[in-house]
């Protein structure tokens, strides 16, 4: 299955359209829109190179839903997390979407796990907001790693765990191994490794909402 990376788009977007050839050059290929698209914004699209699809902003709500109440609401444990997204792995092939909230890191930890896990990750606009921030440079960081790898992310073995210390371990692995941990918890745990992506990080601890992600 093709992997394809996509763009939760808001009208405010199509206002420049120099803002959206920047969402292009992060590699970008589609926007999901939940408004009626005007003739002029389709054809804005069009040119820079776009796909358009209609959808309800829930997308994959079931799962999206489920990653919320961990990583943001604490309602459910780690380990409860990684037990659903274990029984629905054939739904992580489709298209799953970071919740917009108002905690970036918290959006940025959930939207990296996204990436790693969904085949068709898409990108909220929430996190985008702020042109050329270090947000933007955060995503455009997980959103490289995706494009470079699109073969391991299309064919990949997958293995979410719970470490011994709490960490959610996400395995990607087929001509390579992409190795994801993400911090959930409310504490810093301890954590020493080198990584190609790394929020959150110091002194040998991953601190709470943090991620590191490594490429061997």
């Amino acid at each position: 299955m093709d992997t394809k990376i996509w763009y939760q788009a808001k009208p405010t977007d199509f206002k420049k359209a120099e803002r959206l050839s920047e969402i292009k050059d992060l590699g970008i290929e589609g926007l999901y829109i939940d408004w009626n698209v005007s003739p002029h914004e389709q054809d804005i699209a069009k040119k820079i190179g776009f796909e358009l699809v209609y959808s309800d902003p829930a997308l994959n709500c079931d799962i999206t839903k489920v990653i919320k109440k961990h990583i943001i609401d604490h309602e459910i444990s780690a380990q409860e997390l990684v037990n659903t997204l274990n029984q629905k792995k054939d739904e992580l092939k489709e298209n799953l979407t970071s919740v917009k909230g108002q905690d970036l890191q918290a959006v940025y930890q959930e939207l990296a796990l996204i990436v790693l896990i969904a085949s068709n990750p898409v990108i909220p606009n929430s996190i985008l907001a702020d042109d050329h921030s270090q947000d933007w440079d955060k995503v455009a960081s997980l959103l490289e790693l995706k494009l470079k790898n699109k073969g391991l992310f299309a064919n990949h073995n997958l293995k979410i765990t719970v470490t011994e210390s709490g960490l959610i371990e996400v395995i990607l692995s087929a001509n390579k191994t992409i190795t994801g941990y993400f911090n959930t918890s409310l504490d810093a745990l301890g954590f020493n490794s080198p990584a190609d992506v790394i929020q959150n990080y110091l002194v040998g601890q991953l601190l709470p909402k943090g991620v590191v992600i490594k490429v061997e």
